[in-house]
């Protein structure tokens, strides 16, 4: 991704930070009330080291997955007890 394209490099992205990291955030709200009801439940997210190492050319990759990961961070906090993150 080509950062100086300016609006259309990032609408370019739209597509990678829907998949990497909405759709996961909206799975889990999709089926928290039912993980909850659940004994031994479980929630796992894939990230990426590069959510920890900036490489250009992946500029929106690598802050879907510190999205992710701190997300992740947040769940686990919330959900301390209940669902295993």
């Amino acid at each position: 991704m080509d950062l100086k394209q300016g609006i259309n490099a990032i609408r370019k992205g739209g597509d990678e930070a829907a998949t990497n990291f909405i759709a996961p955030v909206e799975l889990t709200a999709l089926f928290i009330s039912s993980l909850l009801k659940r004994p031994s439940a479980f929630i796992i997210n894939i990230s990426s080291g590069l959510a920890f190492m900036q490489m250009p050319a992946t500029a929106i990759y690598n802050e879907t997955k510190a999205a992710l990961h701190t997300y992740t961070l947040v769940l686990r906090k919330q959900l301390e007890g209940t669902v295993r993150i």
